[in-house]
């Protein structure tokens, strides 16, 4: 077991700001590699196919309660929580949720979009919607 502090989780937030890519459209804690990694537009559309599938499947859900804004540094970033249905099966608080200017403290995957656009539109593909 690991355990990491808000102090540690910011350092690494700033480092992950510091590091961006460019055509990078998200970026999340890596649950298995316990690094922070990064996605681009293809890549969110081929992740977007896989959650819509486990979603129609029972397996994922997303709440639209947790869409939320959050800031890094100042910076707004849209967040998206991708949680399994039996709350059990979460793995508990995302260590990135840490790391936010007032920490977000949720279980499941959070993934940080830093276009609003790019958030809503997963969400709403996700779940089915228009």
């Amino acid at each position: 077991m690991s355990f990491i502090t808000r102090t540690d989780q910011v350092a690494l937030l700033k480092s992950v700001l510091a590091d961006r890519q460019k055509g990078e459209t998200f970026f999340f804690w890596h649950i298995k590699v316990k690094e922070v990694m990064h996605g681009t537009n293809a890549n969110l559309k081929d992740q977007m196919l896989i959650w819509r599938r486990q979603r129609k499947e029972g397996k994922v859900k997303i709440e639209p309660y947790n869409n939320v804004t959050k800031k890094i540094q100042g910076e707004d970033w849209y967040i998206l929580v991708v949680q399994d249905p039996i709350e059990e099966n979460n793995r508990g608080l995302d260590p990135i949720g840490f790391g936010f200017d007032t920490a977000y403290l949720v279980s499941g995957l959070i993934y940080c979009f830093k276009s609003e656009h790019n958030r809503d539109a997963t969400y709403k593909f996700v779940m089915g919607l228009k």
